[in-house]
Order: C-alpha cells, then sequence, then structure tokens
C-alpha cells in the first residue's frame, strides 16, 4: 500500500509527485485546527474543497499527486493520503 502523511502551510504545493494510476482517498488528519483547501495549481484558502479535522475525499482516478494541490489559511495542518486498490 502506498501512502504518506504531508504538512500543509500558507503556499499551495502538490501532494507529492507519486504516480498513483488509480484511486486516491485524502484525509485531513483529526486534530488539525484549520481547514486544508485542495485544488489545482491555482488553489488559495478562499476557494477550493475543503477538508476539515477528520474528513476525507476519495477521488477515482488519479494519474499522478503532482496534479492535486493543497493549503491552508493560516499556519499549517497535516494531510494524509492513501493509494486504493482499483
Amino acid at each position: 500500500m502506498l501512502s504518506n502523511k504531508i504538512t500543509v502551510t500558507t503556499t499551495a504545493a502538490a501532494l507529492g509527485t507519486e504516480q498513483i494510476n488509480g484511486p486516491l482517498l485524502v484525509y485531513a488528519l483529526a486534530d488539525n485546527t484549520n481547514a486544508v483547501v485542495l485544488g489545482d495549481l491555482n488553489v488559495v484558502a478562499a476557494s477550493g474543497f475543503p477538508l476539515e479535522k477528520g474528513e476525507s475525499v476519495t477521488f477515482g482516478n488519479v494519474s499522478n499527486l503532482e496534479h492535486i494541490y493543497a493549503v491552508v489559511g493560516t499556519g499549517t495542518e497535516e494531510l494524509g493520503w492513501i493509494k486504493l486498490a482499483p
């Protein structure tokens, strides 16, 4: 199983560079304080797909993690991802 946790800051960054080529689960850690916002390379904290602490989203087909970006409005938060079996 391929998985990782990353620290998300106020500067948007890709979730990684790993090839996924299938479904991907992305989750905000339960002890986060602020929402983590997902989107493309232009994502900002005010727009995008917010994940509050403990929430998750599953993407049906992700080719590479470099296509999903994350950002927070303030501070730093933790985000995890797991490559799911197709």
